[in-house]
């Protein structure tokens, strides 16, 4: 059993970020080390690289059309270009032919082979498309036309160290498995756990190892008038905590861990790290970045979003509600420079940065109010910045092509596959 020190996203000796007082004032990001900024690129992570946008080619979905979408949670292509939607909340994955023509959708609801309770991701590895089922925790394997190959199912026992139960998840293309330990909201809410260990186990649901080790401190809040009698745990709008991703389901991919970790002192950078499932260390980028203070509408919008929340569950009043949050929302004094991580080609992955201020956002700066992502090519050398339009949430990317969720101002969802254009 390989220990924590050779574990797959060790080290994570960079300081943590710190919480403090707020700041109100806007900023932009800074500058990537050794570029030149270009009149299309805000300032910020990745200023200077080439600045692509994209150009849509289809569009899935409409409030009265054939096709209606719920929220989609994630999204892959097939080797044959077949996009499959797995859909939050729905008992199946949604099918479409390369031209947007709609197919049989896979699964459906229940406990049978096929079948899904809830669905939460899926992948390709060598055996096919998998689909991991939290609900009824079984991974199941499809072949190309989507017949039922194989399913796996887990106790979710406990397993040691710890005595830490167990779920299921994602393949590693080595006969292991991902083991998500599974914790209680309310004890990270209270600040009695503070850190859970992202576990590698084998088929029989035996430990082979600890990948990595999460911080998980301040990732939730409780609100409540009375602890002894519970309350509403929510997320928290701005989380700290450094980002670790074990990066799976590209056709003939093997998975690799990477970690985006940040600190402001002595000198504020951004740390991507990756690293093998072995342990062998990939590549390690070192990214310049000025932080951005937290706005103080952004603040002000998701203390009035959360209180409301809270009202409503509560049946409080709203100016008591609003109380509560403020008193349990310890806010960090930045906005964290990178939200997520995606796989992309070439063992290539894309970082979403920091949402810009959107104060003065026109036509003429693409991107300052829509998200903006920055490719690492598989050295971890920064490439290209790629800005999608507002409403646009990115799912999936290809070499020469995405597919992103638009949201319309009725709410209306839509799956969009865009051309990459510089």
């Amino acid at each position: 059993m390989r220990s924590a020190s050779t574990s797959l996203l060790a080290p994570a000796s960079f300081p943590a970020v710190p919480r403090g007082v707020l700041f109100f004032c806007l900023s932009l990001l800074g500058s990537l080390s050794a570029c030149q900024g270009g009149p299309e690129d805000p300032p910020g992570l990745g200023h200077g690289l080439p600045v692509w946008t994209v150009e849509p080619e289809l569009e899935i979905g409409s409030v009265d059309g054939p096709v209606v979408l719920g929220s989609v949670l994630t999204a892959a292509e097939g080797p044959d270009g077949t996009l499959h939607l797995l859909e939050f909340g729905e008992a199946r994955i949604q099918r479409f032919t390369p031209s947007g023509d709609p197919l049989p959708h896979l699964g459906q609801e229940g406990e049978g082979p096929g079948e899904f309770i809830r669905p939460s991701a899926l992948g390709w590895d060598d055996q096919g498309l998998w689909v991991l089922d939290t609900g009824a925790n079984r991974l199941s394997w499809f072949d190309e036309e989507d017949e039922l190959l194989e399913t796996l199912q887990w106790s979710s026992q406990r397993l040691d160290p710890g005595e830490l139960a167990v779920r299921l998840g994602a393949p590693l293309g080595d006969g292991t498995f991902m083991g998500i330990s599974v914790t209680g909201a309310r004890q990270i809410a209270q600040g009695i756990i503070t850190h859970t260990p992202l576990l590698r186990t084998d088929a029989d649901e035996s430990m082979v190892d600890t990948l990595a080790v999460t911080p998980v401190e301040g990732d939730l809040i409780q609100i409540t008038e009375n602890p002894a009698q519970g309350g509403m745990i929510h997320r928290h709008p701005f989380p700290t905590a450094p980002i670790r991703q074990v990066l799976t389901g590209r056709p003939h991919r093997d998975p690799e861990g990477v970690l985006v970790e940040w600190e402001w002192e002595p000198e504020p950078v951004v740390h991507v790290l990756r690293r093998s499932v072995e342990g062998d260390t990939l590549s390690h980028t070192v990214l310049d970045v000025q932080p951005i203070p937290i706005p103080a509408q952004r603040l002000e919008e998701e203390v009035e979003r959360i209180a409301e929340l809270y009202a409503q569950s509560s049946g409080g009043m709203p100016a008591q509600a609003r109380s509560l949050v403020e008193e349990v929302l310890d806010a960090p004094s930045y906005l964290r420079p990178v939200e997520e991580v995606l796989a992309g080609p070439q063992r290539a992955i894309w970082l979403q940065l920091a949402h810009l201020p959107e104060d003065g956002a026109d036509e003429e700066t693409p991107g300052k109010d829509g998200e903006r992502w920055m490719e690492l090519d598989a050295s971890g050398e920064a490439t290209r910045l790629l800005h999608l339009p507002p409403s646009w949430t990115l799912k999936w990317v290809g070499s020469d092509h995405i597919w992103a969720v638009q949201i319309d101002e009725l709410g209306v969802n839509t799956v969009v596959r865009a051309r990459l254009v510089t």
